[in-house]
């Protein structure tokens, strides 16, 4: 599906590019005395024909670029979150297998110490799939995931499976994946053990999601400005976007975005209204 969506796009962007090619060749074939200036008929025609082609270029290009790349990662992680389970299943099958042969044989401390582990990974993976919603578990779990191997140690406390919250789960995903992932890279840069806590809770009001880390502090005068596009302290094309992308989702959906930021705990916490969206 992504890619027929890609395949239509690129004619509509490189038809747009000729148009504008066309244009911009017309008024310096004008400019420079080869052709005669035509009527303002034809003048506007093509001014309108260039701001046209401006326009389908850019939104052409925000389309890949924003929203088929969401969609695609959304995918993967909904991809990554079935072959994590599917794997587990059977790990799971041949653990127990183990388990019985230990106790069996009377090795009952050897089969606690070998369940310990298989335990703890269930816990976790328990953890992440408390919301209604497969593409935010998914992500939640691929979150867990990268921040192990990073070495970040990843805390959640999820008490409210989102279903009533205003906005749709694939926004829901953009909130949580940027936020998820700034904080990630925040706690990298601390000199203590990285940690990362995400805490989704409800009142009656409102879904509230806030994700902290224990990186560097975050200037105060500096709280406006890591919201507006483009604006970050990483390097490389293609950073800054990620909580304008946020505070556009949240003030759209009529909620509210706060930072917090003191030694040892940078916060950001979303409240969503809630709907009456139902099962």
């Amino acid at each position: 599906m992504l890619n027929r969506i890609r395949r239509s796009l690129w004619p509509l962007i490189i038809s747009a590019y000729l148009q504008i090619t066309f244009c911009l060749l017309y008024w310096i074939l004008i400019g420079t005395g080869v052709i005669r200036p035509q009527g303002m008929p034809v003048n506007v025609i093509i001014g309108v024909l260039f701001f046209l082609s401006i326009f389908g270029v850019l939104s052409g290009t925000a389309i890949q670029r924003f929203y088929i790349r969401s969609i695609q990662e959304d995918t993967d992680n909904l991809k990554a979150l079935n072959e994590n389970l599917r794997r587990q299943r059977h790990e799971y099958m041949n653990e127990m297998q183990i388990v019985w042969s230990l106790m069996e044989l009377g090795e009952y401390e050897e089969a606690f110490r070998f369940l310990q582990p298989v335990y703890r990974e269930t816990v976790r993976t328990g953890r992440a799939l408390k919301t209604a919603f497969p593409a935010v578990n998914a992500l939640i779990m691929n979150k867990m995931d990268k921040a192990q191997q990073l070495g970040i140690e990843f805390i959640t406390e999820i008490s409210t499976n989102l279903l009533e919250t205003s906005v749709d789960d694939w926004s829901l995903c953009k909130v949580l994946g940027n936020l998820i992932d700034n904080a990630m890279t925040a706690a990298l840069k601390t000199q203590d053990s990285p940690e990362v806590h995400l805490i989704l809770s409800r009142d009656r009001y409102f879904s509230e999601i806030c994700v902290y880390n224990n990186g560097p502090v975050i200037p105060e005068n500096q709280f406006e400005l890591i919201f507006r596009n483009g604006f970050t302290s990483k390097s490389g094309e293609g950073h800054g976007f990620g909580l304008g992308i946020v505070k556009d989702i949240v003030k759209e959906a009529g909620g509210e975005i706060r930072v917090d930021s003191r030694s040892g705990k940078t916060s950001f916490t979303v409240k969503l209204p809630v709907s009456d969206r139902q099962t």
